[in-house]
Parts: structure tokens; C-alpha cells; sequence
């Protein structure tokens, strides 16, 4: 659920929002009701607004001790997400049965959960929907991902026993993904082929070069191969491609062909997003200036460069600090006041000897601060502990392990939106690194100010100066996801992101 929904679902006081996902269960909390029962609004993704035409029915069934007779609701799908509103007597063993029905009345889709409903605390429900025919579909359902990153989509089948080869088409809008490459999941004793289709996709083969073997297990399951596209940037701030799987041709281990009518498909939808939407400051330092320092987002929120000088960078030039005396100043503005979601990004390369510091500063001291990244030396490990902090002057503050100080270029990338811990996510040189939350209440709220964002300084007396360069630094008003933020890294960042 994106961060504006997730907010205003916890603002409603009666209601929940419960996420049926297609292999997975998503757990959002559930909110007593005065009146004995449970009033949930359920609202998920099942497929694109535009391929809506092969769902029928969507019922959910709940059933449970002192409930005499089960409890039918029937849901409904609007611009491809399920929806429904639905009444829960509060209780113990409450069991939740989800079908979903293509427009013939065949089951094609089923899940089931069973949860206590309490009075007196927030509870979680899960559901997660399994295909119930034989089935070739794409995974996962739904990606939301920004332009210009890579995204990855699994080809499965289900219900499909013994079979030892299949011949399909993958068809999309051919200006939006290009495929990077193909990989087999199966064993080594199977083989695939791929061949362009013109302007709308490609064909896959993939069989087992056993005429007795097969391509899936004993419950008729495959998955058979990993596809990485690579995502075009059309400029437009949002696009939405769907990919339809299509099979043409599935023969048995016994010889036997499979007609392809009583194989079931499914589509993914990708979702892709302009990062420039979201684009609070891009700092390149490709500038010919040596004091003023350009942002090319469009805020217009140049940096002066108090010393510092130019060098070849990560990608360009870029800014080398002193350590003593030099650092970057951004004027304060509005745009930099972040208070929902933020995305910092940069590469940094840090000599084998030098002292902690400060690599990124938009604080009132440490008593005020909006967002700050540094870095010291762990008292326990005797390594390096990179450290995200905001908040007042207890402060929050996530603390992950890392090993810059060894003279190379790091990308780093983290990401968080404020108020709920959970969605912390660090990704360093390509890789998601895991922290924990040290200090302060991670569920508070930053603390936006006046101040002026320093880049290698604090704020303040104690400006704890970086020594050390830096180089394409930007900041996003949004959070983004740790698959996306390793993108950030394999790109390289201004292939992503510069239209």
C-alpha cells in the first residue's frame, strides 16, 4: 500500500484495510468498533484497471464458533483492485474463505485464513490467493517501479502435471521494457529459447531434454524462468504496461499434447513512475564554478561551496572535502522541509585513517533535525556504523554497518517514511544492508526547521567536518522501495534518473 493510502486508512477509527495478494499476505491492522462487531473496508490490487474482463465473482465466506450461518459477501472489482465492505463479529477462530471466479463460474483463484477478532487490541489478517486450475501466469502481480531501473518477473504454472515443455508468447508494449536477459530456473537437464516478436514482445521455449522428464514438481508447480527487463524513461510521469502471457504449445512426459484452452493465464502490471516526481534536489557536482554547487532538479536549490574543490568523481567530477573547514550550504526552503517520506542518495569515498564526520546535515544542532547522515566508529565492533537520524534531541536514529573507510567509491541509499519504522531501508553499493533502530521512538515524527541543509558539516559549534569526497547527491520527497534503491546503485544513478 503506498504511503497516502497507508495514512488515511489509519485515520479511519472503524475500519481496516486488508491486502489479498496473489503469493503473498500483506498485514495491516484492525481497529475495534464500538457497535460488537467489525466494520472492514477491503481494498487490494488484483490486476491492471485496464483487464479486468476475465475476473466474474469475488466472494469471501466467514465462518466460526457462535456464527450459525456463514456470512456471504460479495466484493467487487473496480479499476483492478478488490473492493468491498463487510461486517465481522468479534470472536475466536474466525475463518475467512476468499474465492475468486473467472466470468464462466470456474474457481480460479482461492485463499483462506483464520484469525481471532478481539475487543481489545490490534490484530492482523492475512490472506494469500493460490491459483485452483491449471494456470500460466506472471509474478509478482503488481510492481510499481521507477523509470529507467530494472524489474524482475517470474514465469510459473500451476496444476499443470507432467509436463515436460511449453511454448509461450510474453507480449507488451514493446517501447516501454526491453528484455536484459533470461534465466532458467530449472534444472540443468532443461533447456529454453528465446525469439523476438516484432514491436510486441518475444516467444519463450523451455522444455526438459528428458522425453520422461518434467518442468515441475508433483503438484503440477513450475517456476520455469526469471525475466529482467530494463525500463524505458518516456518523460511522462506515469505509464503502465501490462505484460500478457500467452501459452501456444504444452506436451506431457508421456507424449501426450495438452490443449492450450484449459490453461488459465494472468498478466502482471507494471506500474512506472517518473522519479522526477518526487524530486526535492539533485546536487551532480559536474559544475564549472568552483563555489556555486547546481541543483538540476528544477527547485533551482543551488549550493555555495565554502571551499572544497572539484575532482573526478564517481560519475563526472566531483566535490573533495578538507575535513577542517570545507562544506557545502543550501539555503533553507520549503521544498527541503520533509515531513512525509524521504529518499537520500549519493556516493562517497572516504580515506583509511580519517575521523568521523557528517555527510549530510539539515538539523538546528541536535535538538531540531530533520534529517542527518554520519558516520563514526563503533565502540563495540571497531567498525564503521553508518547512522540515519531525525527527530528532536533524543532523537531517532538507525545505525547500519558498512566498511568506507578504505579510499574507493560506495554508493549508499536510504530510505524511510517518518512515523513508521518498518519501512527503513538501506541499500550500500548495490546491496540492502540491515541496521536497527539504536535510539529514541522510531514511531515520532521528524522536526522540520529554518535551518540551511549543510552538506560535509553539522549544523552549529560542533560542525564535525567530512574529510573525503562526495559525489551525485539527491533527495526524494518520497520513500522508495529497497528494489528500487538498489537500482539506484546498478544504473549507474545518471542513467536512472537524468531524462
Amino acid at each position: 500500500m503506498n504511503p497516502p493510502l497507508k495514512k488515511t486508512m489509519r485515520a479511519l477509527l472503524t475500519v481496516i484495510a486488508v491486502c489479498f495478494l496473489l503469493g503473498g499476505g500483506c498485514s495491516k491492522k484492525i481497529v475495534n468498533d464500538s457497535t460488537g462487531g467489525l466494520s472492514i473496508i477491503i481494498s487490494s490490487r488484483l490486476t491492471s484497471s485496464q483487464a479486468p474482463e476475465q475476473y466474474g465473482d469475488i466472494l469471501l465466506t466467514i465462518t466460526g464458533p457462535e456464527i450459525d450461518v456463514p456470512l456471504d459477501f460479495e466484493l467487487t472489482l473496480v479499476n483492478g483492485y478488490i473492493y468491498g465492505e463487510i461486517q465481522v463479529p468479534i470472536g475466536r477462530e474466525r475463518f475467512f474463505d476468499l474465492r475468486v471466479y473467472d466470468t464462466l463460474g470456474t474457481l480460479i483463484y482461492r485463499g483462506q485464513t483464520m484469525v481471532d477478532i478481539e475487543t481489545d487490541g490490534p490484530m492482523e489478517l492475512d490472506i494469500s490467493l493460490t491459483p485452483q486450475v491449471p494456470m500460466l501466469r506472471l509474478s509478482p502481480h503488481f510492481i510499481r517501479s521507477a523509470q529507467g531501473t530494472f524489474v524482475k518477473i517470474d514465469v510459473l504454472v500451476y496444476n499443470i502435471f507432467r509436463l515436460n515443455r511449453i511454448d509461450l508468447d510474453l507480449l507488451y508494449e514493446y517501447y516501454q521494457l526491453y528484455p536484459k536477459k533470461v534465466d532458467l530456473n530449472q534444472n540443468a537437464d532443461s533447456t529454453i529459447e528465446m525469439e523476438y516478436i516484432r514491436s510486441s514482445g518475444f516467444s519463450l521455449s523451455i522444455w526438459n531434454n528428458e522425453s520422461n522428464g518434467t518442468i515441475v514438481d508433483d503438484s503440477g508447480f513450475g517456476r520455469l524462468a526469471t525475466i529482467t527487463f530494463y525500463t524505458y524513461v518516456p518523460g511522462t510521469s506515469l505509464e503502465e504496461v501490462n505484460l500478457d502471457i500467452r501459452p501456444l504449445f504444452l506436451l506431457r512426459n508421456n507424449g501426450d499434447s495438452i490443449p492450450v484452452s484449459s490453461i488459465h493465464n494472468d498478466m502482471t502490471t507494471i506500474e512506472l513512475f517518473n522519479i522526477f516526481d518526487y524530486m526535492v534536489a539533485y546536487w551532480r557536482m559536474n559544475d564549472n564554478a568552483d563555489d556555486i554547487v547546481l541543483d538540476i532538479s528544477g527547485n533551482h536549490l543551488n549550493g555555495t561551496a565554502s571551499g572544497t574543490s572539484l575532482v573526478k568523481g564517481a560519475i563526472g567530477t566531483a566535490r573533495s572535502f578538507n575535513g577542517v573547514s570545507d562544506y557545502i550550504e543550501i539555503p533553507d526552503n520549503n521544498v527541503l522541509d520533509l515531513s512525509d517520506g524521504i529518499t537520500m542518495s549519493f556516493w562517497v569515498k572516504i580515506g583509511k585513517n580519517e575521523a568521523d564526520a557528517t555527510l549530510l546535515c539539515k538539523s538546528i544542532g541536535l535538538t531540531e533535525i530533520n534529517y542527518m547522515v554520519e558516520y563514526t566508529r563503533s565502540g563495540v565492533s571497531g567498525g564503521d556504523i553508518l547512522y540515519f537520524r531525525f527527530g528532536s534531541a533524543a532523537g531517532n536514529r538507525y545505525e547500519v554497518p558498512v566498511d568506507f573507510r578504505d579510499n574507493a567509491w560506495h554508493h549508499v541509499a536510504v530510505a524511510h517514511q517518518f512515523g513508521d519504522p518498518e519501512t527503513i531501508a538501506c541499500v550500500v553499493d548495490g546491496k540492502a544492508v540491515g541496521g536497527e533502530w539504536s535510539s529514541g521512538g522510531t514511531t515520532w515524527a521528524t522536526s522540520t526547521n529554518t535551518s540551511p541543509l549543510y552538506l560535509g558539516r553539522r549544523s552549529g559549534d560542533v560542525p564535525n567536518y567530512f574529510k573525503g569526497t562526495l559525489d551525485e547527491v539527491f533527495l526524494l520527497n518520497t520513500a522508495l522501495d529497497p528494489e528500487t534503491l538498489v537500482q539506484l546503485y546498478y544504473g549507474p544513478t545518471a542513467k536512472i534518473i537524468v531524462p
